[in-house]
């Protein structure tokens, strides 16, 4: 069976079209909108992958995806994705771009919207095939860039983002909105609404066909205020009669999507050299996303740093319960990651906890605990650590760590003196008795005795066997 019977089966329930017609057609726009493959190209699973780069060697561009069936209708062996590794952490796949005065028409059919038509390196539509096909399977992530008419830029972004399969249309799920403005996806509630084009009406007003109406695809409910697709670009809209005027044209638009990490783990999967120790963007469950670092490098990697402190360090640990709870600091720096994103990872599952320090000798060691959780809120984040292994002594069990409350200059959950004598006087947050023998936040940082780096880190504890 070749690949245009294979196609014709998975299709004509929905398209109702004829089956030679749509495979020609199909074809025709799918040469159209891919660009030639260059063979100097890194070939990469998602663009994600590319933030285990430097900038210098992973620009915003054009790259071969070896995923090619989340890239076109036809199973070839690459197929061409624009990557943005400029926004943000970079990793994004760019699944339209559109501008005021686009010479690229967006009033297509259904074909063509499945397909994808334009140029990535200007405007275009990356196709409902391909979109559906990288969201189907894990979490993701949405963002659309855009330029206003006095030339300044704003965004929206959303934590869950995905497109349906074929046979139900091609409906939109999307969530978990921040950014700048309003929620433009919500206002005429766009979540569910299957897609549009003017030859397969799907919006909800039975007087007009909103594709038709607008001249380009979309998922219209009555009928839209954002609508990227449209030319101009369109983020708000008002209501005249049955007919919507735009009062609010944008010059340029861009719509992103990038992949989430559940934990640091999931990078092995990579080859070795493929990621770097940095910045990662990860999975809290529904609609909720936490920035971490990733140390890829230490005993087979896979780990999610929870402090960092030096001898001399320009960020002070001297804070009070609030901002220990929430994290303070800078991830490519020095910081502390919060109590609770702590409790937040360690109350399921199993996990270990591992400190590097360097020593006044300029040497290196570690601590390395086979158990360790952080409690919740309402019992203030008491800590159970145990299972020593690593060089020199346990220092977190010979002082009675384990099981101690944390404390910070104003909630003082000590057992030296006063309830809060030892936060004030060591000016930094832990988990203190009488008082420790190991505090890698205050200054400078304590493993027994003064030491020059301090790193905690953690990682589920099956996290080898990924």
């Amino acid at each position: 069976m070749n690949i245009i019977t294979q196609l014709v089966i998975l299709t004509l329930s929905l398209l109702l079209v004829n089956a030679d017609q749509y495979c020609d057609n199909l074809l025709k726009q799918y040469n159209t909108f891919k660009t030639k493959c260059s063979p100097d190209l890194i070939t990469i699973n998602s663009c994600s992958d590319l933030t285990g780069f430097t900038l210098s060697k992973a620009p915003s561009a054009v790259y071969q995806m070896t995923n090619c069936t989340c890239a076109s209708p036809f199973n070839t062996v690459t197929a061409d994705v624009y990557c943005d590794m400029n926004t943000t952490c970079g990793g994004w796949i760019v699944i339209q771009r559109n501008r005021k005065d686009s010479t690229v028409g967006f009033n297509k059919n259904w074909i063509q919207y499945e397909a994808g038509f334009g140029d990535l390196n200007q405007d275009f539509w990356y196709g409902l095939e391909a979109i559906h096909c990288l969201t189907q399977t894990g979490q993701w992530e949405m963002r659309v860039d855009y330029q206003k008419n006095d030339k300044t830029w704003s965004y929206l972004h959303y934590n869950q983002f995905s497109v349906g399969s074929a046979s139900e249309e091609y409906p939109l799920t999307v969530g978990g909105f921040t950014g700048e403005g309003s929620d433009e996806f919500a206002s005429n509630p766009l979540n569910g609404m299957k897609f549009s084009t003017t030859d397969n009406d799907n919006d909800k007003l039975s007087s007009l066909n909103c594709a038709t109406n607008f001249k380009s695809g979309w998922w219209y409910n009555n009928c839209h205020y954002i609508n990227i697709n449209r030319q101009p670009p369109q983020l708000v809209i008002l209501t005249l009669s049955l007919l919507l005027v735009g009062a609010n044209p944008l010059n340029h638009y861009t719509t992103r999507v990038s992949a989430l990490i559940n934990t640091c783990c999931d990078l092995r999967a990579y080859p070795p050299g493929r990621v770097q120790n940095g910045v990662y963007k990860m999975s809290m469950g529904t609609f909720n996303t936490a920035t971490v670092y990733c140390d890829m490098t230490t005993d087979d990697g896979g780990w999610i740093l929870i402090q960092r402190n030096r001898k001399n360090s320009q960020l002070s640990f001297n804070k009070n319960w609030k901002e220990y709870e929430d994290g303070f600091g800078d991830l490519n720096n020095d910081f502390w990651a919060g109590l609770k994103l702590m409790n937040t990872l360690t109350q399921t599952g199993q996990w270990e906890m591992r400190v590097d320090y360097q020593k006044n000798d300029k040497t290196w060691s570690y601590l390395h605990y086979n158990q360790f959780s952080v409690g919740s809120a309402s019992e203030e984040y008491p800590l159970t650590i145990g299972g020593f292994t690593g060089e020199g002594t346990d220092y977190f069990t010979s002082h009675s760590l384990n099981g101690m409350k944390f404390s910070t200059l104003d909630n003082g959950n000590g057992k030296s003196r006063s309830s809060n004598y030892c936060a004030p006087t060591y000016k930094s947050g832990w988990w203190y008795n009488h008082c420790h023998h190991i505090n890698t936040n205050q200054q400078p940082p304590q493993v027994n005795a003064h030491v020059l780096f301090t790193e905690m880190k953690i990682r589920p504890k099956d996290c080898i066997t990924h």
